[in-house]
């Protein structure tokens, strides 16, 4: 913050020019939040102040004035006095040009929701540079001669929409706007003089020319009203089954004269996709995935406390005092043993290298606040760093993996060694008959996987995105991204049945198959009871991690993370081709503040299928705080919490996972979502948001790309409208029943599945 001070260059020569600054550069905020400018007098100044990728941030009282010479040739005596770069909601309030700059005001890069008003110039220009701003207000504002009112506009689109000026005056009485090409759907009231440009209504232009207007500053009248209640919109979306629940999951009659037990005040609102207990549940609809077999043990268990093998510090002598390198003792106890649990005592460990590890291994400690795994360096100090990662130059190695401590199994998907017989004939979704070529190595009661790939023209890649968008190069020939697991329940000499119901159709276009499930590391490990402690450093941005990482379990089957803390890294927990994991108990967490960003990933789930991430609590911001990609589907997220959660989709066709009764915490970037385009649409088909909670209402995805045939139920949104064409289900529903959806899934387990497509075809019954 800077407040009731001058900001004094000296005078020296005239501005040379837009590039040719000598560096008289006053003040530059980056990622803030709540900071402020106050009361500041800006001298010569070629640059005033700037704001970039920050939201709620003032400038409140600030002045510009130049002794700096001018003339004919270069009016100016500055560059820029006050830009918002990338920010959100920054508020700019009382403003005052004495002297002439190529751009008194910049808004650009996305710059969304930003509020300039009560300014006055020479000359001024309210310039929006490109990238698209959205949605910011400029009012109650003297541009003085009014020569150059909204810069350089000849370039063609410099905005995006519902930019909107109100009260803009000139010395003149006239002022002159832009072409239509320069932004759609701008609002001009109060516009003194101004005539319509040619084209402006084909891009949604709204003009009133008339020379006063009120209320003279639209923001302080806004500011005002908030306070006022506001009727709540009637919600247009679906509204549930038209009954209740009961606590006890049975229905209730919001129609007394219906025949069945009245519904209380406070009756829970189930979804029309489900139902009090599943009742309204169809493998054919949008809940087609069957998320009651999700995390360790397909949901039949919790993971086992298992007895210990050897103890860290009395058979391998780590000391655990904080300050003794324990590296090589955790290192040797590893070779030691097969498989089993390693214990490590109440203590501090210091471990200064990476610990891979190839066995059923469990990591043991004696609580998260009484065993502390400490790495004092990073990768980056250990290992070096090329910042060259695949086509990006200037990333980090480290950026995307791998961890501190990693377990790595191999779960083979689509060899040749794996494959026992085809698919013959197209199923639909929800089916649990399927064709074979031959049943002969089929064995009753076994796991299986049904294998699709796509054929190399996008049709698979296509269908997962729910036919809505386009299939980049990069899907084109995507190996294994349908990889269904389910035991055989019967079978016959062509015909096997599954027990559980088909979530994709399946297609002889796309070379079915039926596979072994043969994974290396199948049950007995994982990490539990222990935090893992990074020294504290400042984040130093995306992509620039140093490899502060946690743990990564590299195709894993029946896995476990519980009752672990992890501290200042960039990077928690990542899953990659892991199945039949849960994550429990996890915490992670800060010293203190790193940055407005605190690390990369917190949780990240990639190629993986019905794992689960539950009772987690996120204490402070990720870049992406719970990730999922590559194929990730029918996995289960739920029941955690946070400062302001994140459920980012990083693209490449995550797919049918579902996310239940999660608090959001603050609630201001719910699916804020990132990830390279060339992988395409950061969703693929079906996947479901129920019950998440925040402390205000949010905006469903905003991203054009997000993903199709996506439901939301019981979302505290008052958005009234989806994307044209993307198939998505939104119910409003006051108190969803039940709160947790995946619960509800694995209780009525059982009982869904004794429905349509259990019998063998009729010439085998």
């Amino acid at each position: 913050m800077l407040s009731a001070l001058p900001c004094r260059f000296p005078a020296g020569a005239k501005f040379a020019g837009e590039g040719k600054e000598v560096g008289y550069n006053g003040l530059y905020f980056y990622a803030t939040a709540h900071s402020w400018v106050r009361n500041v007098v800006f001298e010569n100044a070629e640059f005033g102040v700037a704001f970039d990728s920050g939201s709620f941030n003032s400038v409140e009282n600030v002045t510009f004035r130049s002794t700096r010479p001018t003339d004919a040739a270069m009016p100016c005596t500055g560059g820029r006095g006050i830009w918002n770069k990338g920010t959100f909601d920054n508020l700019v309030n009382g403003f005052f040009f004495e002297t002439s700059m190529l751009y008194e005001i910049s808004t650009s890069y996305f710059a969304m929701g930003n509020v300039y008003t009560n300014g006055r110039g020479t000359d001024m220009t309210l310039e929006l540079m490109y990238g698209a701003a959205y949605g910011n207000l400029f009012t109650n504002i003297h541009l003085g001669a009014g020569t150059k009112p909204f810069g350089w506009v000849a370039r063609g689109q410099d905005a995006a929409s519902f930019n909107t000026f109100w009260n803009i005056r000139t010395a003149n009485d006239r002022l002159v706007l832009p072409p239509a090409t320069w932004a759609p759907r701008a609002l001009f009231v109060s516009a003194e003089g101004a005539a319509t440009p040619a084209n402006s209504a084909a891009v949604g232009w709204y003009v009133e020319s008339r020379s006063d207007v009120f209320p003279y500053d639209l923001w302080t009248a806004m500011a005002r009203a908030r306070d006022r209640p506001l009727p709540t919109p009637v919600p247009t979306r679906f509204s549930g089954p038209g009954y209740g629940c009961l606590a006890d999951g049975t229905r209730c009659c919001r129609n007394t004269t219906a025949g069945c037990p009245p519904c209380p005040a406070n009756a829970g609102d189930p979804s029309a996709l489900w139902g009090c207990r599943g009742e309204l549940w169809s493998p054919q609809d949008r809940l087609a995935y069957d998320w009651g077999w999700a995390g360790y043990a397909n949901g039949d268990r919790k993971p086992p406390l298992l007895p210990v093998r050897v103890n860290l510090r009395t058979q391998f002598g780590a000391k655990g005092d904080g300050v003794t390198d324990d590296t090589q003792a955790l290192l040797r106890a590893i070779d030691s043993i097969a498989s089993g649990v390693i214990y490590l005592p109440a203590g501090t460990y210091i471990l200064t290298a990476v610990i891979n590890i190839r066995k059923h291994i469990v990591i043991r400690g004696d609580g998260q606040d009484r065993t502390i795994l400490r790495f004092p360096k990073s990768l980056t100090e250990l290992y070096g760093n090329t910042y060259v990662e695949g086509k990006w130059v200037g990333t980090s190695q480290y950026s995307h993996g791998t961890g501190f401590i990693n377990i790595g199994g191999w779960d083979p998907t689509g060899r040749d060694f794996t494959k026992l017989t085809w698919v013959k004939a197209n199923a639909s979704r929800g089916d649990r008959l399927l064709r074979v070529g031959s049943s002969v190595s089929i064995t009753v009661g076994q796991w299986y996987r049904v294998l699709q790939k796509d054929p190399g023209d996008g049709s698979l890649m296509w269908e997962l995105h729910g036919g809505a968008f386009p299939v980049v190069a990069a899907q084109r020939g995507y190996a294994d991204p349908c990889r269904f697991l389910s035991r055989v329940l019967a079978k016959g000499t062509d015909w096997i049945r599954l027990e559980r119901p088909l979530p994709f159709k399946v297609d002889t276009r796309w070379a079915p198959e039926i596979h072994k499930f043969m994974p290396m590391l199948n049950d007995n490990t994982g990490f539990e009871y222990f935090t893992l402690d990074f020294p504290w450093t400042p984040y130093p941005g995306h992509f620039l991690e140093p490899g502060f990482n946690g743990l990564h379990l590299n195709q894993v089957v029946n896995g476990w993370v519980r009752g672990v803390t992890v501290r200042n890294s960039d990077m928690g927990v990542y899953t990659w081709g892991s199945v039949f994991c849960t994550i429990s108990d996890l915490t992670l967490t800060n010293s203190k503040q790193r940055a407005w960003y605190n690390g990369h990933r917190g949780v990240w789930m990639e190629h993986g299928s019905d794992s689960m991430l539950t009772r987690f609590n996120i204490t402070d911001r990720f870049v992406h705080d719970i990730s999922v990609t590559g194929t990730e589907h029918g996995t289960v997220i739920m029941d955690g919490t946070g400062l302001d959660i994140n459920l980012d989709h990083h693209r490449m066709a995550p797919y049918q996972n579902l996310f239940t009764n999660i608090h959001m915490g603050f609630g201001s970037r719910v699916f804020y979502a990132s990830g390279d385009a060339d992988w395409g649409p950061h969703s693929g088909y079906y996947s479901t948001f129920h019950n998440l909670q925040s402390d205000m209402r949010f905006l469903l995805p905003t991203d054009e790309d997000f993903g199709a045939n996506l439901t939301f139920i019981g979302l505290p949104t008052d958005d009234s409208k989806d994307p044209p064409g993307m198939g998505w289900y939104v119910e409003l529903l006051a108190r969803p029943f039940p709160q947790n959806l995946y619960t509800s899934f694995t209780s009525t387990r059982a009982a869904r599945n004794q429905g349509p497509g259990m019998c063998a075809p009729a010439a085998a019954c």
